[in-house]
């Protein structure tokens, strides 16, 4: 939801003359490729770090 609302916020819309009508869901399908690697970033790194602390 986050993505979505910083993509928006940037108004992609005024970059195009006449936007296309498949914008809307290119901004949603952007969103959730955002939010999907934010996602796996912060699970990797809370496993490394589990792992790590855990061997210590």
């Amino acid at each position: 939801m986050i993505a979505f609302r910083a993509i928006k916020s940037i108004e992609v819309e005024r970059f195009f003359r006449q936007p296309p009508a498949s914008l809307p869901l290119l901004i949603v399908l952007v969103a959730i490729a955002i939010g999907y690697a934010c996602a796996s970033f912060f699970t990797n790194f809370f496993t490394t770090l589990s792992t790590i602390l855990g061997s210590l």
